[in-house]
């Protein structure tokens, strides 16, 4: 009975994990694999931090934005990357040459296919 209850418990303790106690995995495995299933989901959760900060009318950690700005590059949506990069630019004066590094560095990116699209292309 009791390791039941613990099983149940570690259980409920693993559903219950924050984006940000699932990032680094998911960093890991997408820089690891860097298949289109691995970029999609870390961008995803990068989605996730990036639009409950600007739900809650704060500006995401420093990074987080210029990072989906990366993956969202990464999986053709460029328009979307755009926008992320102004908000880190915005939100992080200091991140202004990074990002203009990051744009230059774009350019040369060529987009994967996103599996959880059927276009996986310009949004």
């Amino acid at each position: 009975m009791r390791r039941s209850v613990g099983i149940l418990a570690s259980l409920v303790l693993c559903a219950c994990q924050t984006s940000w106690q699932k990032y680094p995995m998911s960093l890991y495995e997408a820089l690891k694999e860097e298949t289109p299933q691995a970029i999609s989901a870390h961008h995803a959760l990068l989605a996730d931090l990036y639009d409950k900060a600007l739900a809650r009318g704060a500006n995401p950690k420093a990074g987080i934005a210029a990072e989906y700005a990366y993956y969202s590059w990464m999986l053709g949506k460029r328009a979307l990357a755009k926008q992320a990069l102004e908000v880190e630019r915005s939100s992080y004066p200091e991140s202004a040459k990074f990002c203009q590094l990051l744009e230059r560095y774009a350019e040369g990116i060529r987009p994967i296919a996103d599996p959880s699209s059927a276009e996986g292309g310009e949004q």
